[in-house]
């Protein structure tokens, strides 16, 4: 066989490459070099990546086919399909393999640099080198697609390559000492195979059935899974919300998929190993789309916090309550049962049940219903909930805080018309100018121009998403930001457009006061924004409610209440009145005129006095939805930024926290008063939160005999648990279900892909934390890989065309305001105002509202109402305490008449629940039916049927003494219907007799009885009876004979008589209808009989045996 030189001197001299027909590996002359070049330039990109495959593993004329495979590589990357690496290295983007990097152990193997089979560097060694065949260039990928353990690497400077054993090298510097022999070490291990030669599959073949090989796997069984930089990379990716379809750095899809149930796996165990040992779990849920997503958040002895994803079942029956507990139910146990369909695990379903002590939803009917059938305070159909209390020990049921601070906004502004109706013609409604510029793309176009040229806050459109209310916030700011553009576009359309009727409309009523109320209302949203955004964390300390609270009303006071200066701090006002007062002016171009907008000496005033309403309906709605009573506000106590001082009412909160948590009260303020100096300390050297504060006291008082004999915490653990994993938000549910709408969609997982979906769900929400800590769910996954995977055959490499290349809005907004500076400059500045004016007289509330409105008086009430309830449920759960007799007795009356309430609406839910189940059973399928099994009855056949042979039925020619009518299915008679309803029996098909597919409606006299005493009396007019004698006929006898209702005359009709009618022409029914009697037809008549007194449960389609 020639050598390379001899190769290359041919090369050289002839010119010659390789055709591109793989069967044929001869030289071609000069003219074919040409031609050849041509056919690229023509062929396909699928037909030369095949080809470039082919060359690179081709055995005859070696480095002339690297040759023609370096020429095809240029040919691909001036196509985009492959690109150049950072070192110069050559790659497919798809279908080429990439091994990665390995960090070789240094005192094993000193010196060698790792080559994948691909590399640039290793394609120009093997042109270079005269004594080698370079066997790794040629089926390097080959070898290890079979030894995924192969990896091959230059000795130091040198042109020698060597290949060795991953899993061998990495086995003997774990278990072999430093500066140790290491002759006597396998030559796989120290990466000194050497020569080519011996580079068979046969040899590696051999290794890898080695004893020491095998040793080596056996120490490290997850030596073939990804590597841990993989998982961490996948884990950063899913939380960040990336695509889920997006396999990523060229992973094959398959691989992925089992990296995700892994990682899910391992995840789970991870919360399962914690949820074991928690002392405090709260539970946050909330349902989108038919899916009930659960959170938990939960705390151990130690006082390390842990939260995640418990499961995300799918309401596929109904949203109702019992449908809400039974998904709760089936996540939990689905949770508590580790890999996929095994067998619960009993022990920490118990834990977990038996130590959920709050559960935090929003203010839904049907989740507030769902939390009392968990806690057995209300009745459930479900046999499991029925027998036992499935959270047995729960404290508290909380209500989502950032749903409660909408009311702030959302409400009182429906009872300030002033504020309503300029605010809902700028921005809210569907005419509104906001809404037409935002829909149209052409007139967005014009107003990002429009603000592009000029100098104030850069935005990018005025978008709200309508079904919340709260983000009409940021259309409103920026309509105040960018007034001048926004009028520049509107003149733009009047100018080009003759139907805009809404903008005309506009126009006409804008004005100064107009202006500067909806510069008002943005303050207003703004100043709510700020404070719903604090609550709107599912880790927000519930200690600093009272003191968050606070804050936000004395930043409304400072603004809209006393001293009312609004105008006059850095916002949207200031900003609005500064346009309309400076030059040039703002002014109106409409109907040919033009006008400036001025701003008068009153309008000022006028504002102000049009947001006092706002301003008392924000204390009222805060004290109903933030009650002074409640377990969160009590535990304003463990809020260490007062600076040491404490509450008046300490001992009230710690006597309140002390009945839920049902621990000592004296125990709990000598243990509280013992240990806070230790965490205001702590909180004072370390500048941390009062979480953290609390965290290390207990800590610290607890490392050793000593200390726990000084610092007892017995009682005060439990609150310090419950401090620490208690929320009063369920925004991490939320956020969850949007992370998940960007990152694959809402319909991406189907019907039957329920488990794959809530795996996906549980690795999207995942956080690093010392509990779940990021290190422990790989090494994990890693092992539950390992297991299902024989060998791991790496990825393949794949880079982004713009990669490096530096892209975003940042460079365009290069020495401009940008929008969320600005926001922050403004809350900045209400804040100082508050600060700078804290010697102000409070306002009294309650001689302010009996000023206001119906509408304000209305919403109040409303308010109070709300705070009344929550009484009510305080005191019914116990820590509703220092009542006076009179207000004692009243509450307990309250709680006692909504206990009856509940149990009455629950009986009429469970009655409504039975009657759906039975019309549903009904419904569904035909049943098989012998009408033999009537037994010996009394037979009626309608006119026209002839009697056939109906053995054990009687005939009865009268039809009142039957209780079965034979009829034609397809015109059934009122009277048949009428004499089954009166006599309890059953209306039959005809051709049942005869064997075919019929139908059976049985009655039940039960019902007819409750129908009786519904309505005892009937009245017949005159022109029914004259109509209708063979229905009066049976009506008499009904009455007379049968006692079904009592019959009366016209003068004695009431409310609670049915009136028979002959229709809506019957001269008596202008009479009836001002006696208040219930006049129906015949046929509605009977139509309202049968619906009442139907047995569904006896009553289907048959089909004949």
């Amino acid at each position: 066989m020639p050598s390379s030189t001899v190769i290359k001197e041919t090369v050289k001299k002839e010119a010659t490459i390789l055709p591109l027909k793989s069967d044929s590996c001869f030289p071609l002359n000069p003219e074919a070099l040409t031609k050849q070049k041509n056919m690229l330039k023509n062929m396909s990109t699928k037909g030369i990546q095949a080809k470039w495959g082919y060359l690179k593993n081709c055995s005859p004329f070696k480095n002339q086919a690297r040759t023609l495979a370096r020429k095809i590589e240029k040919e691909l990357i001036r196509r985009g399909v492959m690109v150049e690496d950072d070192d110069d290295e050559s790659t497919l983007t798809e279908g080429s393999w990439h091994p990665g990097v390995m960090a070789l152990p240094a005192k094993i193997v000193p010196d060698v640099t790792l080559v994948s089979p691909s590399s640039k560097k290793l394609v120009e060694h093997g042109q270079r080198c005269q004594t080698s065949d370079n066997a790794w260039l040629l089926k390097g990928s080959f070898w290890r697609r079979k030894f995924p353990w192969l990896r091959a690497g230059f000795a130091g400077n040198s042109n020698i390559l060597t290949v060795g054993c991953k899993i061998c090298a990495l086995h003997a510097a774990k278990f072999t000492a430093a500066g140790s022999d290491t002759s006597q070490l396998s030559p796989y291990a120290t990466f000194s195979v050497r020569p080519e030669v011996t580079w068979k599959s046969w040899r590696f073949r051999h290794h890898a059935q080695s004893k020491y090989h095998i040793a080596a796997h056996a120490a490290d069984p997850t030596s073939h899974a990804p590597a841990a930089e993989e998982w961490q990379d996948l884990v950063r990716k899913l939380s960040r919300g990336h695509s889920q379809r997006d396999k990523g750095d060229g992973t094959p899809s398959t691989r992925t998929k089992l990296m995700h149930y892994c990682l899910s796996e391992a995840i789970l165990h991870a919360y399962r190993v914690f949820l074991a040992s928690a002392q405090s779990i709260t539970l946050m849920r909330d349902e989108r789309q038919g899916r009930l997503l659960l959170r938990f958040r939960a705390v151990d002895a130690n006082l390390r916090v842990c939260s995640g994803c418990i499961g995300q079942p799918r309401l596929v029956e109904g949203k109702t309550s019992e449908h809400i507990a039974r998904a709760t139910v089936k996540a939990l146990k689905l949770f508590c049962t580790p890999g996929f369909g095994g067998s619960v695990d009993e022990a920490l379903l118990s834990h977990v049940r038996s130590h959920v002590h709050i559960m935090v939803t929003d203010a839904a009917s049907a989740e507030l219903l769902a939390s009392d059938i968990l806690r057995s305070r209300r009745r459930s159909d479900q046999a499991e909930l029925q027998r036992d209390v499935f959270f047995p020990n729960i404290v508290l049921l909380g209500r989502d805080a950032s749903h409660a601070c909408m009311r702030l906004l959302k409400r009182p502004w429906h009872v300030m018309d002033d504020v309503k109706d300029a605010v809902s013609s700028t921005v809210t409604n569907k005419e509104s100018l906001a809404q037409k510029i935002f829909h149209s793309p052409n007139y967005s176009f014009w107003l990002q121009e429009a603000i592009a040229k000029g100098a104030g806050p850069q935005t990018s459109s005025l978008s709200a998403a309508k079904h919340r209310f709260a983000s009409f916030a940021k259309p409103l700011g920026r309509f105040c930001l960018n007034m001048r553009p926004i009028f520049d576009v509107l003149h733009k359309i009047l100018a080009l457009k003759e139907d805009c009727d809404w903008l005309h409309k506009w126009m006409d009523n804008v004005s100064a006061k107009k202006l500067l109320l909806v510069a008002a209302a943005a303050d207003a949203a703004d100043t709510v924004m700020e404070f719903l955004r604090l609550m709107d964390n599912e880790s927000q300390d519930p200690a600093i409610l009272n003191s968050e609270v606070h804050s936000f009303l004395r930043n409304v006071d400072i603004q809209f209440g006393q001293p009312g200066q609004v105008f006059d701090v850095n916002g949207y006002s200031k900003h609005c009145l500064d346009l309309l007062q400076a030059e040039p002016g703002l002014y109106v171009k409409h109907r040919g005129q033009q006008k400036r907008l001025r701003v008068s000496a009153g309008d000022r005033r006028a504002v102000l006095e049009a947001f006092k309403p706002w301003v008392h309906l924000c204390h009222e709605a805060c004290e109903a939805e933030f009650p002074h009573f409640h377990l969160f506000s009590s535990m304003s106590v463990l809020d260490l930024r007062s600076g040491g001082r404490l509450t008046d009412d300490r001992y009230a909160c710690l006597q309140r926290l002390a009945v839920a948590l049902q621990v000592d009260e004296q125990g709990l303020v000598s243990e509280f008063d013992a240990l806070r100096p230790v965490a205001m300390a702590f909180r004072e050297q370390q500048d941390c939160t009062s979480r953290d504060a609390w965290k290390q006291a207990f800590r610290r008082s607890q490392a050793s005999s000593a200390l726990r004999e000084k610092y007892e915490t017995k009682n005060l653990a439990p609150l310090l648990q419950a401090h620490a994993c208690w929320t009063t938000s369920s925004s991490g549910v939320e956020q969850a279900f949007s992370k998940a709408e960007r990152s694959h969609g809402a319909k991406h997982f189907g019907p039957k892909a329920a488990d794959s979906e809530r795996r996906a769900m549980v690795c999207l929400t995942y956080n690093d934390s010392p509990a779940a800590s990021l290190a422990s769910v790989v090494d994990k996954a890693r092992a539950l890989y390992a297991a299902r995977v024989s060998r791991h055959l790496g990825k393949y490499q794949r880079k982004r065309l713009d990669k490096g290349v530096k892209t975003g809005p940042r460079a365009k907004l290069a020495g401009k305001v940008v929008e969320k500076t600005w926001i922050k400059r403004r809350r900045a500045s209400v804040r100082a105002a508050a600060a700078s004016t804290s010697g102000q007289k409070p306002v009294d509330h309650e001689v302010a509202i009996a000023n206001l409105s119906q509408k304000a008086q209305k919403e109040i009430a409303n308010s109070r109402e709300t705070l009344l309830k929550k009484k009510v449920e305080a005191r019914r759960d116990g820590y509703f305490l220092g009542l006076g007799a009179a207000e004692g007795l009243s509450l307990e009356q309250a709680a006692a008449k909504r206990a009856r309430e509940d149990a009455k609406a629950d009986q009429a839910m469970h009655l409504k629940r039975k009657k759906q189940e039975s019309q549903l059973l009904s419904t569904t399928n035909a049943r098989t039916w012998r009408w033999q099994s009537l037994g010996p009855a009394k037979a009626w056949f309608a006119t026209g049927l002839p009697p056939t042979a109906c053995a054990p039925l009687l005939q009865e020619q009268d039809i009142r003494a039957a209780s079965v009518f034979v009829v034609d299915d397809s015109a059934i008679p009122s009277k048949a219907y009428f004499m089954a309803v009166a006599t309890g029996g059953c209306i039959l098909s005809y051709s049942l007799l005869l064997k075919r597919a019929g139908i059976k409606s049985q009655y039940c006299l039960q019902k007819l009885e409750s129908l009786k005493r519904k309505w005892p009396t009937l009245h017949c007019t005159p022109d029914f009876k004259q109509q209708e004698p063979a229905m009066t006929h049976l009506l008499r006898w009904a009455v007379f004979e049968k006692k079904m209702w009592s019959g009366v005359a016209l003068e004695n009709v009431r409310k609670n008589t049915i009136c028979l009618v002959k229709d809506k022409t019957d001269a008596n029914l202008a009479q009836l209808k001002r006696a208040g009697g219930h006049w129906h037809s015949k046929d509605e008549f009977v139509q309202l009989l049968t619906a009442a007194c139907i047995d569904y449960g006896r009553s289907f389609g048959v089909s004949a045996a």
